[in-house]
């Protein structure tokens, strides 16, 4: 600028780039304008963030303008809206801070919720027409939903549109994600699952779940879009061994409030009879009780059976059923099929509202035909499905072109049969020193083309079996969409609570329990392996000082007093043994680091004080125990044999160093 010059008073070039210039901040004048009267008529974020969604959904897009749950709220709903589904928006409305009112109420800043399947409530179709949103492809479909917020008019919308009452359940469910954190939904989401039957199967050996452990499994199940729970513990009498024998009234009540919990969670009861371990085939008396037993269970709501005849020997044991057919495999699997055929006759197709009949062959996995599966088919009636574990018991691995082999097994190429599958994972009945933490694995993501679903045996630990479960759930609802490994950090997130420190814990915990014995390739306890290979590097390069593994021990050690600030309760007591375990292995890291430091100093005092620590802590970890149903001593298994390897190896190392 020249001396003596007044700037004010320069002349302007009005150029292009200065029009511009002028223009944009015009523009953007005009914009920052409308944006507050926007703001002044929906008070919101116009950019809203992505949410995470569980199951993951077929189709998920954000809208420029989230519509909040935290003012006046309407909900709009048919007369048949499901009170569950109801329920759950109520919950999230009072969460996000919002407050319900009267169906006549109105104003600005209003916002509305309209519920309920497009026959139900016909407003709901209006609605999604003022968004611009066609749905028809998610309505079309059973359980199917829309969820989708926007304007209806100048008022701020909600639709959670079912094809039916299920469709709307799941709407209100994946609401309570995407308002969650926010108050808010920016979201337009399109959703149907891929599998029918998507659930567990309470199947295991060992001790059976608790009265209360079932009925927050069955709110798990709500939350997750699980629709199916198949009641067959192995050591329940009265499924099995004991199995003419009528329930006690005070069994009845227990029973029938799980079947309730069940229904208002949108999860089928699925009772599973297993006569087989002495039943006659051909025996009527048999086959009236059995069928008592059925119609017992009927009256308490239950619509949906399985007789099991796994696990029990390949032979006829009662003379009615040898007379009456010939010997070997082929003759079993006739006095089966012929059993079956009347429960399904005489039981199933009697009463309309009852599911198809489902059983559990004895020859239960496999892909080869034999004599039992042949004859099984030929024999069965049509219409009754089979439950099928996968190329073995326990199988790594299941791929679409297995599981249709199996359709021709227990059918016929052109008559295949109808099956789904009973998943041996994630249970732990045949190690019961483990729990398996990590998510489902080496399942053909498209085996819902094949199958009509999966029910997973969980382990004994109810709790413990949630998070594995929820990744499972993930891949049934949608297997080619799914990413089981964040379905199952989100279940450990919602077990740990909000809490940073209880998450960071959990995941470490579950970090020991990772790997599968069955699967080869599982990754073992991947964190604290990288961490200790790190600690290696750095030890041989001369420094052990503030290691990454030193901090992970640290945790691992604290994790007795972490964890017990999970917001699931039941998670902490079915994994305390492995919890106390993995603390002792913890501080028995931490001697050894001392150790190794201490024997580059040549401290033998010292290396003989964190030696001792060291003894101790490793004698601890080995005296946690862990009930089983036959195994009244278990050791519980953390880590994977790393911690053992780590403490051998630094011992050997800080011998070396101090000469010995």
């Amino acid at each position: 600028m020249a001396t003596g010059r007044n700037p004010l008073t320069r002349p302007v070039r009005t150029d292009g780039a200065k029009v511009l210039s002028f223009l944009l901040i015009g523009v953007l004048v005009l914009l920052t304008c409308a944006a507050d009267q926007l703001a002044d008529l929906y008070p919101l974020p116009l950019f809203p963030a992505s949410v995470r969604v569980f199951p993951a959904p077929q189709s998920i897009d954000t809208v420029g303008t989230a519509v909040s749950l935290r003012g006046r709220v309407v909900i709009d709903r048919g007369p048949e809206t499901d009170s569950a589904a109801l329920e759950i928006v109520r919950q999230t409305v009072a969460k996000a801070g919002g407050t319900l009112e009267s169906d006549h109420a109105a104003g600005s800043g209003l916002t509305r919720v309209f519920m309920g399947t497009p026959e139900d409530n016909p407003r709901i179709k209006t609605a999604l027409v003022a968004m611009g949103m066609d749905g028809s492809e998610a309505l079309g479909k059973p359980e199917g939903y829309v969820l989708a917020a926007g304007l209806n008019g100048r008022q701020q919308a909600v639709v959670l549109a079912g094809h039916d009452q299920d469709g709307v359940y799941y709407a209100a469910q994946t609401l309570r994600q995407v308002a969650e954190d926010s108050g808010e939904v920016h979201v337009v989401i399109k959703d149907w699952p891929l599998m029918s039957i998507r659930g567990v199967v309470e199947g295991f050996y060992g001790f059976p779940w608790t009265h209360q452990a079932r009925l927050d499994q069955l709110e798990f199940y709500g939350r997750q879009k699980l629709n199916t729970y198949m009641f067959s513990p192995k050591d329940d009498p009265l499924l099995r061994e004991e199995w003419r024998q009528q329930y006690t009234a005070r069994q009845l009540e227990e029973l029938s409030e799980v079947v309730r919990t069940a229904t208002r969670n949108h999860v089928r009861f699925v009772y599973a009879l297993s006569p087989g371990m002495d039943i006659c085939y051909s025996n009527k008396a048999d086959l009236d009780t059995a069928l008592d037993k059925l119609q017992t269970l009927y009256q308490l709501g239950v619509k949906t059976f399985v007789i099991a005849l796994d696990d029990i020997d390949l032979s006829l044991t009662c003379p009615e059923d040898r007379e009456g057919n010939v010997e070997g495999e082929r003759g079993v699997a006739a006095a089966q099929a012929s059993f079956l055929n009347r429960i399904n006759r005489q039981f199933v197709r009697e009463n309309p509202d009852v599911s198809a009949l489902a059983m559990v062959p004895t020859k239960y996995y496999g892909t080869e035909k034999d004599p039992y599966k042949e004859e099984l088919g030929a024999k069965l009636d049509a219409d009754v499905l089979v439950q099928w574990t996968g190329p073995d018991i326990v199988s790594r691995a299941i791929t679409s072109g297995s599981a249709e082999a199996a359709t021709s097994v227990y059918g016929s190429p052109d008559q295949p049969r109808r099956i789904f599958l009973w998943d041996n994972y994630p249970v732990n009945d045949f190690a019961p020193d483990r729990l398996y933490l990590g998510p489902a694995v080496a399942r053909d993501p498209h085996l819902h083309d094949v199958v009509a679903g999966i029910t997973a045996n969980p382990m004994v630990q109810a709790y413990a079996s949630m998070p594995a479960l929820a990744s499972f759930a993930d891949y049934m609802w949608n297997g080619p969409g799914s990413d089981r490994e964040d379905s199952l950090n989100a279940a450990f997130e919602w077990i740990a609570g909000p809490d940073a420190d209880v998450q960071a814990g959990v995941k470490a915990f579950a970090d020991l329990n990772t790997s599968w014995d069955i699967d080869e390739l599982s990754v073992k306890s991947p964190l604290l392996k990288a961490d200790m290979e790190e600690f290696w590097r750095s030890y041989e390069a001369g420094t052990v000082n503030d290691s990454a593994l030193e901090r992970r021990a640290a945790m691992i050690s604290s994790l007795p007093e972490v964890l017990s600030r999970v917001s699931v309760q039941g998670f902490y007591h079915d994994a305390l043994n492995w919890i106390e375990s993995a603390a002792s292995y913890g501080e028995a890291v931490q001697d050894a680091i001392t150790i190794l430091a201490a024997a580059k100093k040549g401290d033998e005092s010292a290396v003989a004080a964190a030696r001792s620590g060291l003894d101790a802590a490793r004698e601890r970890a080995s005296q946690a125990t862990q009930q089983a149903f036959d195994h009244p001593d278990v050791k519980p298994r953390v880590g994977d044999g790393m911690f053992e390897a780590f403490l051998e190896r630094a011992i050997r190392e800080s011998d070396h160093a101090l000469g010995h």
